[in-house]
């Protein structure tokens, strides 16, 4: 969709899932949002939904034909995942996630699992 090669275009849509596909569709790339789900696991809460990634990642989860999608996990629009780590991190008797440590540890955690979805389709 660029007009000159190896740049890239990715849309800041967020939008509805069927209008973001037809914009794939089209050669369009678009921000996937992960934000919710990493910062639920950073700060030590899963089951509700936190942490499934897939949405943020795969074209297959959304029934895109394309992998146009650029999933992130951070974003200057929204609260950053530390701050939030230390403010509201879950605990379990003396693991804390509040402890500054701990938190960076998850962090790492995070970014790493971050990249492994470079490369899924």
């Amino acid at each position: 969709m660029a007009k000159s090669p190896g740049k890239y275009v990715i849309l800041e849509h967020f939008a509805e899932n069927s209008e973001e596909m037809e914009l794939s569709a089209h050669g369009c790339m678009l921000w996937g949002k992960g934000h919710n789900q990493y910062n639920e696991s950073t700060m030590g809460y899963v089951g509700n939904g936190g942490d499934d990634f897939e949405w943020s990642v795969s074209k297959n989860e959304r029934g895109w034909t394309y992998h146009n999608l650029v999933g992130f996990m951070e974003s200057h629009d929204e609260e950053r995942l530390m701050y939030n780590n230390m403010l509201y991190g879950n605990s379990s008797g003396t693991y804390n996630v509040k402890d500054l440590e701990t938190s960076l540890k998850r962090m790492g955690q995070a970014a790493a699992f971050s990249l492994q979805f470079l490369d899924q389709n």
